[in-house]
């Protein structure tokens, strides 16, 4: 009886330029059983004309795009691969000793010329496999089950040149960005393209694959400039030729040789560029990115009628996308949140909605460590609160409003209301900016007023985005500190119908917000109950508890009831029907 097979995805690198010179990602059927060894003989019968020549022993074999790129672990030889390659984003990667001199000795027609300086680039062949970026594509892949491309040879292309993931999920928003962008970019009509949107939602991704697209599938020229922001980097320029298809790309270019190429040998090619301001834009060393055809920026851009630009918004992620993200990825083991892949569905539900507290609607926050990500918002928070900004702070407003306060920009999120209305993508006052990550409310949420909070909640729930929830704890906490400071009102909740008491009134000698830990939270609750205290921890995340208060039973004005202590639970399953009106939102445990 012959050995059961499986399908082994791999990736072949060239050894001598592993960031430019790439097959493509394949499968490969080997037995059950089969070592690395086998492994090899398999691939070059599948690549006999490129790799007829080479040794067995010159191919080295890891287990992942990761141990190659970050531990340069490879397997040896009588090693099983049964763990290995099982999905196209888990590839295995093969690297061979010079693809580039084994391919001009295949095509000698098509030798790179030798060149000298930048004035006059050094061209070679790309080989990564177009169907990583045919756009074409696009809208099918977005409507699968598995919306997910593997991108494991743009990941190797732009390794240095500002990065690209190694695979890359499909929402609904790319699909129809695109559809839009395509339309502007149409050769018959072209009009350049703004591509606006918050930091972490994808921008730098989609430069990348409409830019590859234009060029390999399009038959354009297309040169990239992409602002790096790693230590030592300060730009990346990338040239495709997709007539030849050949690449070049260099870091570090002065702002003088980069004019001279884009203004000489490059200036047939479509200009794109990536993280640049419109300030950054129009100072004297980048005016020769000024004539670009497509720019995506995490800044407010003013376009005025002389550019003849269109805006597009990509929007930010929602709770339900990271979820799907999550399942389609290893997100849990890389951002180190769990030590398996093999996770329940409650409990991976349970830490994406415990990373969404922190990240908001940015996959590159959502992917962090939660250490760094909560590092992070507090830099953020602290920048916004250090140059005074908070107290122009708008939680929710509409795109161009208030936007002096640029920092802003580092806790805000952009959302169209609906993700399948094209027409919402181009129309930037539908377009709406909000502080969607919980944890960014709950520190800045004392420079905002409860109504403004309870618009955060109401926007967040109209669009399903997620972060509806912490927004209405926050107001739920806002309004009763307003409240009190105003010493007119005393804050009633309906109960439901469950509870001995139909109507409870709070009473509000004094308001504290103290406690990070559960030890902090004890000491400070047992100095303040027995002084009509409202109390809810400092730290937005504490357990099952959102705040302790004082409560008296209310029979009417004048009538003292019964006085309780109470656990205050805020949800918000039913919703509430309107501002101020608190029932079926809260629980008390009496």
């Amino acid at each position: 009886m012959a050995d059961e097979t499986r399908h082994v995805w791999f990736v072949v690198l060239d050894g001598q330029d592993v960031h430019t010179n790439h097959v493509g990602t394949g499968s490969v059927e080997v037995p059950l059983s089969c070592n690395v060894a086998q492994f090899k003989k398999a691939v070059v019968a599948m690549y006999v004309r490129l790799l007829k020549d080479v040794e067995l022993d010159q191919l080295r074999v890891y287990p992942s795009m990761d141990e190659f790129l970050n531990h340069d672990c490879a397997l040896i030889d009588d090693q099983s691969i049964a763990e290995f390659g099982s999905a196209p984003a888990e590839s295995i990667i093969v690297l061979a000793p010079d693809l580039q001199r084994l391919l001009n000795e295949d095509f000698p027609s098509k030798k790179r010329q030798r060149c000298d300086d930048s004035a006059n680039p050094k061209l070679s062949n790309l080989l990564v496999d177009p169907a990583e970026f045919n756009l074409a594509n696009l809208s099918a892949i977005q409507g699968s089950e598995t919306p997910i491309l593997s991108t494991l040879g743009l990941q190797a292309f732009c390794q240095g040149y500002g990065g690209f993931p190694s695979s890359y999920m499909v929402r609904k928003e790319e699909s129809m960005v695109w559809r839009v962008i395509e339309n502007f970019l149409d050769d018959r009509n072209p009009t350049r393209v703004v591509l606006v949107g918050s930091s972490g939602v994808g921008k730098s991704c989609l430069v990348m694959l409409v830019g590859m697209y234009m060029a390999f599938f399009k038959q354009n020229q297309v040169v990239i400039v992409r602002k790096l922001m790693m230590p030592g980097l300060c730009n990346a320029l990338m040239y495709l030729d997709g007539r030849s298809k050949r690449v070049w790309k260099e870091v570090n270019v002065l702002e003088e040789a980069m004019a001279e190429l884009i203004n000489g040998r490059f200036r047939d090619s479509l200009l794109f560029v990536d993280g640049y301001s419109q300030v950054e834009l129009a100072e004297s060393h980048h005016q020769a990115l000024r004539p670009f055809n497509f720019l995506a920026t995490s800044s407010y851009y003013d376009v005025k009628p002389s550019e003849f630009a269109e805006m597009v918004v990509l929007p930010a992620w929602r709770c339900c996308d990271l979820l799907a993200y999550a399942r389609l990825t290893r997100w849990a083991v890389d951002a180190g949140i769990a030590s398996e892949e093999a996770l329940t569905e409650p409990k991976l539900k349970d830490l994406v909605h415990q990373q969404y507290f922190y990240s908001g609607g940015s996959l590159r926050q959502f992917c962090k460590t939660r250490m760094d990500l909560v590092d992070r918002i507090d830099l953020d928070c602290r920048m916004v609160t250090k140059l005074g900004e908070s107290s122009g702070c708008k939680s929710l407003s509409s795109y161009g409003d208030n936007r002096k306060n640029e920092n802003l920009d580092r806790i805000c999120r952009q959302y169209v209301a609906d993700p399948s209305d094209r027409l919402q993508y181009t129309t930037w006052n539908r377009w709406k900016l909000c502080i969607d990550s919980g944890y960014a409310l709950a520190k800045l949420g004392q420079e905002m007023t409860s109504g403004e909070l309870f618009q955060v909640y109401q926007y967040g729930k109209s669009i399903d985005a997620g972060f509806q929830a912490v927004a209405f704890k926050q107001f739920f906490h806002c309004a009763i500190y307003e409240a009190k400071m105003s010493g007119y009102t005393t804050p009633k909740i309906n109960m439901r119908t469950a509870y001995p008491y139909p109507l409870v009134e709070l009473v509000l000698d004094h308001v504290h917000c103290r406690g990070m830990n559960e030890s902090e939270c004890m000491d400070d609750l047992a100095r303040t109950l027995d002084l009509n205290t409202y109390w809810h921890p400092e730290n937005a995340t504490f357990p099952m508890i959102d705040a302790v208060a004082l409560c008296r039973e209310y029979q009417g004005f004048n009538v003292r009831g019964e006085m309780f202590m109470a656990l205050i639970s805020v949800i918000t399953e039913d919703g509430i029907p309107s501002y101020g009106n608190f029932r079926d939102s809260i629980q008390l445990r009496i």
